[in-house]
């Protein structure tokens, strides 16, 4: 529900009486993707402070709405998760604008590493090679709205200097 004008999870009673809300914050809950009953725990997905990072929390089915966040602090960008239906293993997924999918087994709730499946390193080191400039995050407007967007300017970019532009829309309506 929006009811706090942020989208949450919420525990009702089946008479529908009694709303308590299971996360709160300034977030939206975005999906749940586990849970470990035996622990009263629910894993859900959430950006609260960057839109276009996403990341594991944790909150108590039973709790005070308070939650935790379980992915890495280390690890800014996405992350994505496919938890063992007891909740104390996942498959992680890692990936940030430098750094392609790093797949793991992990335990739950600690984050822990058990095994690494795949580093990507040939990948990593072959765009190394390529010596392109980093990403570039920006906002941009389109009416009222502010849209995050990134650049990838030419190797020996020179400002002064006109450039064919490839624009990709990703989520565009065709």
């Amino acid at each position: 529900s929006e009811r706090d004008g942020w989208r949450h999870m919420y525990r009702i009673s089946r008479d529908g009486k009694q709303i308590v809300p299971v996360t709160k914050g300034d977030f939206d809950f975005i999906s749940a993707v586990g849970t470990d009953m035996k622990s009263g725990v629910v894993y859900f997905m959430a950006s609260p402070d960057n839109y276009t990072q996403r990341y594991l929390y944790k909150a108590k089915l039973f709790g005070n709405g308070s939650v935790e966040r379980v992915s890495p602090a280390n690890q800014s960008g996405q992350h994505s998760y496919n938890i063992s239906p007891n909740g104390k293993w996942a498959v992680h997924t890692y990936s940030n604008a430098s750094t392609p999918n790093y797949i793991e087994k992990i335990s739950l709730p600690n984050h822990k590493t058990l095994q690494v499946i795949e580093t990507n390193e040939y990948a990593k080191e072959a765009y190394a090679k390529l010596g392109l400039n980093p990403k570039e995050f920006v906002k941009a407007k389109s009416g009222d709205l502010e849209l995050d967007a990134w650049i990838i300017k030419p190797r020996d970019f020179d400002p002064n200097k006109k450039y064919p532009v490839i624009v990709y829309v990703y989520g565009e309506p065709a």
